[in-house]
């Protein structure tokens, strides 16, 4: 019963779909509307330069500086930002989706080191072709 409800909700979801590209005209199908589209999973995910997650995690760890507030405060926790890597491998609508409570410092400071990785990214990719995508990316802050 429950394999059966999860196909009925796939078909629904591909008759959708259908029918959102059906109700599109020519034109907009050749203006590439589709094509602007902002994946969150996609065939070949970003990949920060060369070296991938390590080389990432490396790069923040060697330029995330603890805000002062919040280290004299005690204040430690993960920010979650999101972004969007487009199809040339820049980075925009950087934005915190989860801050540390009463810590606007970390993530001001993790939005700054986001910034820094600008240029730096390679496209994700989907039939392809180059493809935005969205990519969360939690920076964990922990005092030692």
């Amino acid at each position: 019963m429950k394999s059966l409800f999860v196909i009925l909700i796939l078909l629904a979801n591909s008759i959708f779909v259908e029918a959102q590209i059906d109700t599109l005209t020519p034109i907009e199908l050749r203006e590439g509307s589709l094509n602007d589209q902002v994946f969150t999973i996609c065939e070949v995910m970003p990949e920060y330069g060369e070296g991938g997650s390590a080389a990432l995690m490396k790069f923040l760890s060697t330029n995330i500086k603890y805000p002062d507030y919040s280290m004299d405060n005690g204040l430690e926790g993960t920010v979650f930002i999101s972004f969007v890597v487009n199809k040339k491998g820049s980075l925009e609508d950087i934005r915190p989706i989860r801050e540390v409570s009463g810590a606007p410092d970390l993530t001001l400071e993790a939005i700054r080191v986001i910034k820094l990785t600008e240029g730096k990214w390679k496209p994700g990719m989907q039939n392809g072709k180059l493809v935005k995508v969205n990519y969360n990316l939690p920076i964990k802050f922990k005092l030692q």
